[in-house]
């Protein structure tokens, strides 16, 4: 509305003849009352309008002056060194160089991009001119671009690229960053953390059987026999797979169709293994004749029954 030349009048409730009849049905007190108006067509408005029809609620006015700048910048004791350096034209040598503040020496090292324009230090790239702001300054830039009454709450990324074209200062990045990270409302409105995953690891196995993993699958419709879940067990050294149908999800009833099932498998699978590596050993790299050596056999791994009785060496679950 602030776009628009307008006076407010009140009109009695007794006189809102041409209310919206969605909203509100007609009474008999308003009924075939209308209260004279002027009608104004808004599109010829518009033509008429010279300045755009956009909002303007505030203006912003110059807090400093060049003067003020200068006074700032010379009571700076970071950036005061390199101001004097450049008012009186000098040429410093390293040694002197060490003796002043860093920021002062970062200045310095760039001229003749750094100057002084009316007595204010600037920074003058490609014909675009930006203030080199004093350190008393910088956080009352901050907050003013950060969460003044034209501001948004920005992100750090964001807050650089608006400051970056009309300011400069060393190390104006970290600290719009450090800056960002210590706003209160931004700290209340932020998301948790996002933690990053684990890095796959390798597991170590050395023989089959020595680390199973399993899992149930669930969700599945019911067959005809009752069962409705699948047990999937694998064995890390050989990756070899088994699925078994379940009807529930007992410990016991898994365990049954693990012995059962899955190590008489495996045992077979191991045998084979070890037998092939046998083999490949003994063959002759002269001749290619296979050395008759028995073959090991390999026993199934032990493991802890619901009974508690063990064997020499429990599998791993996982």
């Amino acid at each position: 509305m602030a776009e628009y030349d307008y006076d407010v009048e009140h009109r009695p409730g007794r006189l809102h003849s041409n209310a919206d009849a969605v909203s509100r049905q007609i009474c008999k007190q308003c009924w075939g009352r209308v209260v004279p108006s002027t009608w104004t067509d808004e599109c010829e408005r518009a033509e008429e309008a010279v300045d755009p029809l956009s909002v303007h609620t505030l203006q912003l006015l110059l807090e400093f002056t060049h003067l003020d700048l200068a006074e700032k910048q010379t009571e700076d004791p970071k950036i005061v060194d390199a101001y004097c350096v450049l008012q009186e034209g000098l040429d410093p040598s390293p040694d002197e160089l060490r003796l002043f503040f860093l920021e002062s020496s970062l200045l310095l090292s760039l001229r003749p991009e750094v100057c002084l324009h009316d007595d204010v230090l600037v920074k003058v790239r490609d014909n675009v001119t930006k203030l080199v702001v004093p350190v008393s300054l910088r956080r009352r830039l901050f907050d003013f671009t950060h969460a003044g009454p034209t501001a948004a709450y920005l992100g750090a990324t964001r807050m650089i690229k608006q400051l970056k074209p009309h300011y400069y200062w060393p190390g104006l990045n970290r600290d719009v960053k450090l800056w960002y990270k210590q706003c209160a409302q931004c700290t209340q409105s932020k998301g948790p953390p996002l933690r990053p995953l684990g890095h796959l690891q390798k597991i170590p196995v050395g023989v089959p059987l020595d680390f199973v993993t399993m899992d149930i699958l669930s969700g599945l419709p019911t067959a005809s026999d009752s069962f409705k879940y699948i047990l999937v067990v694998v064995d890390g050294f050989t990756k070899w797979l088994e699925a078994y149908s379940l009807p529930d999800q007992e410990a016991s009833t898994c365990i049954i169709a693990i012995y059962n099932g899955f190590f008489p498998v495996l045992a077979c699978c191991a045998n084979c293994i070890w037998t092939r590596s046998v083999v490949s050993e003994d063959v002759s790299k002269d001749n290619g004749l296979l050395n008759s050596s028995p073959t090991p056999s390999v026993s199934l791994p032990s493991v802890t029954t619901r009974s508690g009785r063990a064997d020499r060496k429990p599998a791993r679950f996982r």
